[in-house]
């Protein structure tokens, strides 16, 4: 579900542990995409301190990330959530 300012689909907690299956798929993503991921998941930062770190409008930083979870879902064939 999509919580209050989150991309459609995104969940709350347990990203980094998942993250490590998606290294392959998550490194052909474009750079901006994969650099918004790695904050996002791996270490578990806020838009907003997301867009600090990148320079970006914290809005931007929010875009990016979404469209990130959709390249990802399209590189890795669909919506599919094993947990």
């Amino acid at each position: 579900d999509r919580g209050r300012g989150g991309c459609r689909g995104e969940r709350r907690g347990g990203g980094a542990r998942r993250f490590g299956r998606l290294a392959v798929p998550v490194a052909t993503l474009p750079d901006r995409y994969r650099e918004v991921l790695l904050f996002r998941l791996q270490q578990g930062l806020s838009h907003r301190d997301v867009a600090a770190a990148l320079g970006i409008s914290e809005g931007a930083a929010r875009v990016l990330f979404c469209r990130a979870i959709r390249a990802l879902r399209r590189a890795v064939g669909g919506r599919h959530d094993p947990s």
